[in-house]
């Protein structure tokens, strides 16, 4: 799918800004959807935003769901959320951010890109009755160092400080080597601009030493998607063994690390259909 044409600066078709009072401060969101409908939150990855969701949104808000996606604290709109204490940008402040969006909303379907994806997994380790399903997009498949498995580099950056590896991504997305059209690329130095370098490197820090949950996530209990794209930073080899030791389905799309803005359309099929499935024995439970 081409975005040349997506302004993403612009609110999704059919939502609303709004900001959601975290533990750590203000968070950024994108609304849409009735009150009533079964919620989905989603989570960017480190450098993102709820933006990154905007060719999505749409879809789940028109099938019926009630949608909130959100700037981790520290990100973008959400710059002034952080630590109160000196910690840090820590994912345990993250996973408290989100639960807390969890309880406001009810029983959720939670997606998590990338990074937002190792805040999910907590919650579905810790908090599993918070969470309708669970989906993993392009979240590191391994536990303790995950850079160690990129392709090609994974041997040099493995030995990368978090203050390097955060030096080496935003360095990227400045040089733009993923290639994206002028106008998504000229957001992404906009957004720069506001995100907090500091949450990039503590950010880094959590990928550098992920902790071991996949027996937690396959005893979780709760329903598990994992998706990724073809041309990932990790091989999709390692998405469908990672999948495979959790319990998880297994989607992959025409995409690199971003599915949800290279095949939008994909994504939101896969994610539509996979949460009715997770519903429909709760809506026939309720109907008895």
């Amino acid at each position: 799918m081409s975005t040349s044409s997506v302004n993403w600066k612009d609110v999704p078709s059919g939502a609303t800004r709004g900001t959601f009072l975290a533990p750590s401060g203000p968070l950024a969101t994108f609304e849409a959807g009735c009150p009533g409908d079964p919620p989905v939150c989603l989570i960017p990855g480190i450098t993102g935003s709820k933006e990154d969701f905007s060719l999505v949104i749409p879809h789940l808000a028109r099938a019926g769901y009630r949608v909130i996606a959100v700037d981790l604290a520290g990100q973008y709109e959400s710059s002034s959320a952080g630590p109160h204490s000196g910690a840090g940008w820590t994912l345990p402040m993250h996973v408290a951010d989100i639960r807390a969006v969890l309880e406001y909303l009810g029983k959720a379907h939670v997606v998590g890109y990338s990074y937002g994806g190792l805040v999910c997994e907590h919650l579905i380790a810790d908090e599993p009755a918070l969470l309708r399903s669970a989906t993993l997009i392009g979240t590191p498949p391994l536990s303790g160092n995950a850079l160690r498995g990129f392709r090609v580099v994974g041997p040099i950056v493995k030995w990368a400080s978090p203050a390097v590896a955060a030096r080496v991504m935003l360095s990227g997305l400045r040089f733009n080597i993923n290639r994206v059209d002028k106008e998504r690329h000229a957001f992404v130095l906009h957004r720069m601009g506001y995100t907090v370098k500091e949450s990039v490197t503590s950010a880094m820090a959590d990928m550098l030493a992920i902790p071991d949950l996949e027996d937690a996530l396959r005893h979780s209990g709760v329903p598990l998607l994992v998706g990724a794209g073809h041309g990932d930073m990790w091989p999709l080899e390692q998405f469908a063994a990672f999948s495979q030791r959790i319990g998880a389905e297994f989607r992959e799309y025409n995409a690199g690390h971003s599915p949800s803005e290279q095949s939008p359309d994909e994504l939101a099929a896969d994610l539509m259909e996979f949460f009715d499935r997770v519903d429909r024995p709760l809506s026939t439970f309720a109907s008895l």
